[in-house]
């Protein structure tokens, strides 16, 4: 998981957040969501609290997946 370059997982939580956010009519609150919680950590220096932001994001991300397939 920590091959995973920051600006393509923020792409990927973007990509589900407007997927997600026209289904349910919110694609700007989800968004926003991302939005703020990618700014808010983009100074982050610690590589261990770096890892884990993106293995927390990968999951939300697998776990919507899984969700959206019915697996």
């Amino acid at each position: 998981m920590d091959r995973v370059p920051v600006k393509k997982l923020y792409r990927d939580c973007m990509f589900f957040a407007k997927f997600f956010g026209k289904q349910h009519g919110n694609e700007k609150v989800y968004m926003g969501q991302v939005r703020q919680q990618f700014k808010a950590n983009m100074h982050e220096a610690d590589k261990d609290k770096i890892k884990e932001q993106k293995e927390a994001a990968i999951r939300l991300l697998q776990d919507n997946c899984r969700s959206f397939r019915g697996l």
